[in-house]
């Protein structure tokens, strides 16, 4: 409510830590901030959005920033009865935000009449008490979740002040590694990167030997250097420690795409992600290990949920390329092909200079049968900033480009540009069922 755009970081991060305080409370389902942050400024019903959601208690709230103090006003709303269980307006100074959060999340679970059995405080859980480093890092959260090269290479940097600032910061040496991480995965950077971020995520890791999302990121980057056994434990730990962390569960489908767990145990993982955080990009691996499974009912449903979010995303944002690039997908995964070219053409308006997008369009011309295009967008990401690690992916694993594989250009594309990569079986698709 500051009146400035660029303040939602504040918010959104006070939103994250008091979601993750209240998921932490036994017996208690909490929806993900993802699935509920389109509501935000939408002119329905608390009956409307629960029903939506999923959920029977509502909590709203509003949050004003201004210099060194903020101003916070929450209620929380039982949607079956219409009663208001709890409303409150705190104002402090925003040295005290990292209490104000934990006594925020202590009153709702009080206005719930649950027990209280664990520890809610957030200045032990987010492992820093400098509020300037954590703006630092709330900063670098919410660009990192942009996913281009620019916004990924600013949120390394804002990790890195928020460092500077508090050294025994854990989960900011996270975000570094993260933010390696995916720069190695995505773009071709300096492979030195795999290292730094391997070592981001152990200093995080000694700082805060139970932080999940220090273990998480390091079993992804395992993955890099094939150290699939490593990885595979890492990421058992993250979710052991934290069952409803949602990454945790992607860098699982991550693990099991590169390993002999094959596409089905991949779409297990994904799907928990997904259910977990109704983030598009889970959504995206769900849908493409769906593709590479013939599932075609699972497809459907899916493709539903994915429209119906990614449309909502859209409203708010018209210049979202994931969204817009998800509708396409999810039209043509309900048939409307029409539809699909539509959002298609749409998408590809956007100024794609940025490998991984062009990467995104080329797996969606893939799917769409449209292998002309599909070509054309995978030299340009060729062309663009792409890694062996990526190159990999494309040739051997991606079920998007099941088709695409198909045609004698795309080993020629690739010979093109160096990459002779010999025979390999095709990744296993079903394990389970």
């Amino acid at each position: 409510m500051s009146g400035d755009a660029e303040q939602n970081y504040f918010a959104d991060g006070m939103t994250e830590d008091i979601l993750t305080d209240l998921s932490d409370v036994p017996g208690l389902s909490v929806a993900a901030k993802s699935s509920s942050q389109i509501y935000r400024g939408a002119q329905m019903s608390a009956a409307q959005i629960s029903q939506e959601i999923g959920v029977r208690y509502l909590l709203e709230g509003s949050v004003r920033k201004s210099g060194n103090h903020v101003r916070i006003s929450a209620q929380l709303t039982d949607t079956h009865t219409n009663r208001l269980e709890w409303a409150e307006r705190y104002g402090r100074r925003l040295d005290n935000v990292f209490e104000l959060q934990s006594e925020i999340s202590k009153a709702i679970v009080g206005a719930l009449k649950l027990n209280l059995t664990s520890n809610l405080n957030v200045t032990d859980k987010r492992t820093t008490s400098n509020v300037e480093a954590y703006q630092y890092y709330l900063r670098g959260h919410i660009l990192l979740q942009d996913g281009s090269q620019r916004s990924i290479q600013l949120a390394y940097n804002l990790f890195g002040q928020a460092v500077a600032l508090d050294p025994e910061y854990a989960l900011a040496y996270t975000g570094q590694a993260e933010s390696s991480a995916r720069l190695v995965l995505h773009y071709d950077v300096d492979r030195s990167l795999q290292d730094e971020a391997l070592e981001k995520c152990n200093i995080a890791l000694k700082l805060q030997p139970d932080l999940a999302e220090a273990f998480s990121s390091r079993g992804n980057i395992q993955l890099f250097f094939r150290n699939f056994n490593k990885a595979r434990d890492d990421i058992e730990k993250a979710i052991s420690i934290s069952p409803n962390l949602a990454v945790a569960h992607f860098h699982m489908g991550q693990y099991h795409l590169n390993t002999s767990g094959g596409i089905a145990e991949a779409y297990n993982s994904y799907k928990r992600a997904f259910e977990l955080d109704q983030n598009l990009n889970y959504g995206m691996m769900v849908e493409t290990c769906l593709h590479g499974l013939d599932r075609p009912e699972e497809l459907i449903s899916i493709g539903q949920k994915i429209l119906k979010i990614s449309l909502r995303n859209f409203s708010l944002n018209p210049h979202d390329f994931a969204a817009i690039h998800m509708i396409a997908f999810a039209y043509n995964d309900l048939g409307e092909t029409e539809k699909a070219k539509h959002w298609a053409k749409i998408a590809s308006s956007f100024n794609l200079e940025d490998g991984r997008l062009t990467y995104n369009m080329a797996c969606l011309h893939s799917v769409m049968g449209s292998i002309d295009e599909a070509l054309s967008m995978l030299e340009k990401t060729l062309n663009l900033t792409c890694n062996e690690l990526k190159v990999r992916f494309m040739k051997y694993t991606d079920p998007d480009l099941e088709l695409v594989r198909q045609d004698p250009r795309f080993d020629e594309l690739l010979e093109r540009f160096g990459y002779n990569f010999k025979p390999r079986k095709p990744l296993r698709k079903s394990t389970v069922d």
